[in-house]
């Protein structure tokens, strides 16, 4: 064998050497990496999140570029009430120079979760006006946006963010506004604002006169007033609008006409209300009752 051909077979033995290398170890350890990824969403499908994030928080030390992964396993975190941690964790994608702006919108819309599960709704709002700087009509940023403010009872803020969800092809109900101001009044009145409260109360009417709650609210206020004859009004719109809570003032409506010796209105309050519900049986009930005391 001259040298040409001896370097020839030389050379072809490398080359072999090297693809044997590259597919015995290379490719296996891509397979292994995918194999565990793919064990880890069978864990999460089944429910088992510590051992998805066992799996998962292994995946990301081995691959510290593996974005996907870390937030993964932030999010396991907060689902096995560890919120603290998922917060470091999603911090930690944030803050790296360089990610997309995917992984960015992604790591802020973890973190409003995060502080969502810490009920710490400040810093959960930052994150979610974070995402509506990008998109004004990201409607779940929106609607995390209206849900932050429900649950720290910020109710002026609570209308605006159901306004903009709405906008933005949201499909809250109608009616939250006008329960969002009731609540404002009920506030003002524990704070000893009755005026304020009943300006609150009577704005809540104006944004849905089909919300009961607002005209309940008013009733109470003005029986404590002593001003009986416009509670019982209120209280009447009460339970003509919400059926099933309105026996709820039964008493006190018929308390109030006997305060003010008209107690033989009783009769026709539940037969006025009985021809409006025909198939309330608490109606029924209110009017048998009143029978009954009568003899």
């Amino acid at each position: 064998m001259d040298l040409i051909t001896l370097s020839i077979v030389v050379l072809f033995i490398a080359v072999v050497a090297i693809l044997v290398r590259y597919f015995l170890f290379s490719n296996p350890k891509k397979a292994s990496a995918h194999d565990a990824e793919i064990k880890a969403l069978n864990h999460i499908l089944a429910g088992e999140k510590k051992q998805a994030l066992a799996i998962l928080k292994e995946i990301a030390r081995m691959n510290t570029s593996n974005l996907g992964a870390y937030l993964q396993v932030g999010d396991l975190y907060r689902q096995i009430g560890k919120p603290e941690k998922a917060v470091k964790v999603h911090l930690d994608v944030l803050e790296r120079q360089g990610i997309s702006l995917d992984y960015t919108l992604m790591a802020h819309e973890r973190l409003a979760m995060d502080f969502e599960a810490l009920e710490q709704f400040p810093q959960a709002t930052q994150h979610a006006e974070a995402l509506l700087k990008v998109n004004k009509k990201n409607l779940w940023a929106l609607q995390a946006l209206h849900r932050f403010a429900v649950k720290s009872g910020s109710w002026s803020n609570a209308i605006k963010a159901f306004q903009k969800e709405n906008a933005a092809g949201g499909t809250a109900d109608p009616l939250l506004p006008a329960i969002y101001k009731t609540e404002e009044g009920i506030q003002a009145k524990a704070a000893g604002n009755l005026s304020d409260a009943v300006h609150l109360l009577k704005q809540a009417i104006k944004l849905s006169n089909k919300c009961a709650a607002p005209y309940y609210q008013l009733g109470k206020i003005r029986q404590e007033e002593g001003n009986y004859k416009h509670a019982i009004d209120f209280y009447t719109t009460f339970v003509e609008l919400d059926p099933t809570a309105g026996s709820i003032v039964f008493a006190e409506i018929e308390k109030m006409y006997f305060e003010l010796g008209q107690f033989e209105q009783v009769e026709q309050f539940y037969q006025r209300l009985h021809k409006k519900q025909p198939e309330n049986l608490e109606v029924v009930i209110g009017l048998a009752n009143y029978f009954e005391r009568k003899g």
